[in-house]
């Protein structure tokens, strides 16, 4: 009898879940990120002009522009994320852990930016990333 209980509560959070998940979905996407993990690739970054952007959430009243990669270390970082490579098409700024792109521009950029961070066992280390952007007129 228990389980008929269950089974009643399921078939009641399951419409709840759909129409949540809904609401998600329908917004746009306009950065995507292929590939990750070792510094020996390329990561393919897909990113949507900022001039055809709509506001995401409501109340906004302005699209945001610039696409973001946050890095992290499990021992920090001992400096910030340095600019190695600028791009051409587009403007890239980075902070202490993030890198920042946007472009106006539809086609093809390059970025690639070096990371220091320290080691679990308490070295330093210095990494370099590299990114072909891809610029688009539609949501991803």
């Amino acid at each position: 009898m228990g389980g008929i209980r269950h089974m009643k509560a399921g078939w009641i959070l399951l419409p709840a879940l759909w129409l949540g998940a809904g609401a998600a979905h329908a917004r746009d996407v306009y950065c995507d990120m292929k590939g990750g993990g070792s510094t020996d690739r390329v990561r393919e970054w897909f990113i949507v002009n900022s001039s055809v952007r709509k506001p995401q959430l409501p109340g906004q009243t302005k699209p945001f522009t610039f696409c973001s990669v946050d890095f992290s270390s499990p021992g920090g970082m001992y400096r910030p994320i340095e600019l190695v490579t600028k791009p051409k098409l587009g403007e890239a700024k980075t902070t202490y852990n993030k890198l920042l792109y946007r472009s106006e521009k539809n086609g093809e950029d390059f970025v690639s930016i070096r990371m220091h961070e320290v080691g679990r066992t308490g070295e330093l280390k210095s990494s370099v990333f590299q990114y072909r952007i891809h610029v688009v007129d539609k949501p991803l």
